[in-house]
């Protein structure tokens, strides 16, 4: 049995499928890693906002404490 060039075509066909299918996995794949990137990113940036949010409210609470106390000895 001779094959012929006509024979594969179907094969062929598969194959640029299969590559077209891997090439946007890839990009897709690459896509998700940023995301995934950024994400962390803004963990990070979140961490950093809850510990300047807590810093405030130490300071809000010395003011408190010294207006309070300013009040007190006025009186």
């Amino acid at each position: 049995m001779t094959v012929t060039w006509y024979d594969l075509v179907p094969v062929f066909g598969v194959v640029v499928t299969i590559v077209g299918i891997s090439f946007k996995a890839g990009q897709i794949l690459q896509k998700l890693n940023h995301v995934i990137g950024e994400v962390g990113e803004l963990k990070t940036e979140m961490r950093e906002i809850k510990t300047d949010v807590r810093r405030i409210d130490d300071l809000d609470k010395r003011v408190s404490i010294l207006e309070n106390t300013t009040k007190s000895k006025k009186q």
